[in-house]
């Protein structure tokens, strides 16, 4: 059974999906004596947050890891990438990853490529990791937008004021993502705030206050 190593035990890593048992599928029936260098590449890849192959890379792939078509290609390289990421975030070492791997299906030739890679570069992308982590966060951009909350009782004729104010955070890190918080003031000093990752563009607009069934009797009339 996929994902035993013997003794019934699963790896904890790597869970059964159908995308990684078809992936491990593919990899185990690889002979290519290039698999190393393609696993190296993705580890520096993955460390660096950049493609590891360009797209004519990517065909001649199919050739090289002798399967059938770019769509295998890229099955393989992202469940190769996945391995390494689930390393780095959970800080283990060539020889537990090994293992895991051995109990996730993958055969002891192609698991030993995975933890000699790992080896020889995973202190490298758990550095970067944790430089990303570290990051001083910079604001980069603010706006704002006024709502005027309808009283809830007929006898109050004041509205309330609420101010949306969102603050785009960008961290200066490769790969990272802009952050957007957003912040609702009142007369009373109350506030409450909400983040949200983004991807560099504008920040998300703000949600105007919900109307209650009184205030929509109110509108009707």
């Amino acid at each position: 059974m996929a994902g035993d190593d013997g003794d019934g035990r699963r790896s904890a890593l790597f869970p059964q999906t159908q995308r990684f048992t078809e992936a491990v599928r593919l990899l185990n029936a690889c002979t290519s004596p290039k698999l190393p260098l393609v696993v190296a590449k993705v580890l520096a890849g993955a460390t660096a947050h950049t493609p590891p192959f360009s797209d004519d890379e990517r065909e001649r792939l199919v050739a090289v890891l002798g399967v059938s078509g770019a769509a295998d290609v890229d099955l393989l390289l992202s469940v190769c990438q996945f391995v390494f990421e689930q390393a780095a975030n959970y800080a283990i070492g060539d020889d537990v990853l090994l293992s895991q791997l051995q109990r996730g299906g993958v055969n002891e030739q192609h698991a030993r490529v995975f933890a000699e890679a790992w080896k020889s570069g995973g202190a490298k992308m758990r550095a970067a990791l944790v430089e990303q982590s570290l990051a001083p966060a910079r604001l980069e951009r603010v706006d704002w937008r006024l709502h005027l909350q309808l009283a809830q009782k007929a006898s109050t004729r004041i509205n309330e004021p609420v101010a949306l104010v969102n603050f785009e955070l960008g961290v200066d890190a490769p790969g990272a993502a802009s952050n957007v918080s957003t912040v609702s003031v009142t007369p009373t000093g109350t506030a409450a705030s909400g983040s949200g990752g983004g991807g560099g563009g504008s920040p998300s607009s703000p949600t105007p206050p919900s109307l209650t069934a009184d205030d929509r009797r109110k509108l009707s009339k």
